[in-house]
């Protein structure tokens, strides 16, 4: 299994093929070649031909000379530079990656399954990744970390392994038409929708809008594999034109899914569907938290055995979802700590549904344990016109929790305490996490589960350090 933190590549181009793919005009011989793709000038670059990306705060064109000395071979640029290196000029080196990407998975010819969703990708990306390596050792391909943007996905991309047959890609998006130009670089056979939700509305809009951006990955996929129990993505997987394969809770579900029991250490699900003609009822834990561990796993199951066209034994599900986590830092990450405290570190990011959803797995934790709940949530951001009215829905949500204790942090969360305080449960607000912090350490009494969600722009991972610094980690 290919497992990197960051996605490098030996992909073997000639010039020639790179102008063709970018459309670009190539400064040198079509025949001389490259060994590998990068955006980073500061990697080994050895006979590899760079890529200099512009963004809003950087523009790699100013790098040229280094990625040369680093060994790089050849450019890949929008703008004239000054080096004397053979150059291909493109309108947008963004554009031109995505096309290289492109390249190299049609070229590469094996399966790949997407997820796209406004919330749950990641979760479930980690236990289709499992799952498929149990179910097929060494053929499957995926890369761990954030790398589901237009840069992310094709860097994905360009490296897929020779001997590798499988690959797992997640979508996301920030921005209208993204997901379809994801969905058409990466020609995903299989497509997993986890859920339609608020994300991104600054530049999405809507949940109109935001349906309309996810349901760009059913349009093209031949197997289209989605979660009924969210209304959205329901309606999207009746309209999808190839095969359809529905998983959740409701009755009617293809892979029907049951919650049997729940700790910080995972979840017991039951799973049953038909294969073969025959239905099959199958039993196994997960290590990730909550529903959304819950769905993830059965989403992932769905996906395995479709594109198999076989049952997986419950052996194989046993192990894939015992290893399985995307638990990392700052996902859903439980840790325990002295004097009974439970602390959720879920500061990876947040929109309302998963931070709605995190609140009930650490209500349910907090009473399974007899510990009263603690909640630190700072704002959601990129949510636009929406965003207070957003805000305080999560404040009812909290309220009806009944947390002990609850702190917000940062901008809009003040919206959400608000909206708590109106429903019974006065809130603190902090302006930022080093205060949020301040307030936790100052107020928290004894054994509790505590919840620390934001969107990454709060560094609320800062609450959570802070607190495992002053209570030290459980033997």
């Amino acid at each position: 299994m290919a497992d990197s933190s960051l996605p490098t590549n030996q992909v073997q181009l000639t010039l020639g093929e790179v102008m063709r793919a970018t459309g670009g005009v190539l400064l040198g011989d079509p025949n001389a070649s490259v060994r590998g793709v990068s955006t980073d000038s500061r990697a080994d670059l050895s006979g590899a031909l760079f890529v200099a990306l512009v963004g809003e705060r950087f523009d790699a064109h100013d790098f040229v000379e280094q990625a040369r000395a680093r060994g790089a071979v050849a450019l890949l640029v929008e703008r004239e530079v000054t080096c004397d290196l053979p150059t291909i000029r493109v309108p947008s080196t963004l554009g031109a990656l995505g096309a290289l990407g492109a390249l190299r998975r049609r070229a590469w010819g094996g399966k790949v399954i997407a997820v796209a969703g406004s919330a749950g990708k990641t979760t479930t990306r980690a236990a289709l990744s499992a799952l498929l390596e149990a179910a097929e050792p060494g053929l499957v391909h995926y890369a761990r970390g954030n790398f589901n943007n237009l840069i992310g996905v094709p860097l994905v991309l360009l490296s897929l392994g020779e001997r590798e047959r499988l690959a797992v890609v997640e979508l996301g998006t920030n921005q209208r038409g993204e997901v379809a130009t994801l969905t058409q670089m990466a020609a995903p056979d299989v497509g997993i929708l986890t859920l339609i939700g608020y994300e991104h509305t600054e530049g999405l809009g809507d949940l109109d809008g935001v349906e309309a951006e996810e349901a760009a990955l059913f349009a093209g996929v031949s197997v289209a594999i989605g979660n009924v129990d969210d209304e959205r993505v329901a309606r999207q997987l009746t309209r999808a034109a190839g095969r359809r394969v529905s998983y959740g809770k409701r009755a009617d579900a293809d892979y029907r899914l049951r919650v049997l029991g729940l700790s910080s250490r995972g979840s017991e699900l039951e799973v049953t569907r038909r294969v073969a003609k025959r239905e099959v009822t199958t039993s196994f834990r997960t290590s990730t938290l909550g529903d959304a561990g819950a769905y993830a796993a059965c989403a992932a199951l769905a996906a395995v055995e479709t594109l198999l066209g076989r049952e997986l034994p419950a052996a194989t599900m046993q192990a894939a979802f015992a290893s399985a986590t995307a638990s990392e830092a700052g996902r859903l990450c439980p840790v325990e700590l002295t004097g009974g405290i439970l602390l959720l570190d879920d500061t990876y990011n947040a929109n309302p549904e998963s931070v709605v959803s995190s609140l009930e797995l650490a209500r349910q934790l907090a009473e399974q344990r007899g510990v009263p709940l603690v909640l630190v949530l700072g704002e959601m951001r990129e949510l636009g016109a929406l965003s207070v009215g957003l805000h305080r829905q999560v404040g009812e949500a909290a309220a009806a929790r009944r947390p002990a204790l609850l702190i917000t942090v940062g901008g809009d969360a003040r919206a959400l305490a608000e909206a708590a305080a109106e429903r019974g449960v006065p809130g603190e607000f902090a302006e930022d996490s080093d205060a949020a912090a301040e307030l936790l350490l100052a107020r928290l009494q004894g054994p509790s589960v505590i919840l620390v969600k934001a969107s990454r722009g709060v560094h609320a991972e800062k609450v959570v350090s802070r607190l495992i610094s002053a209570k030290g980690r459980a033997a």
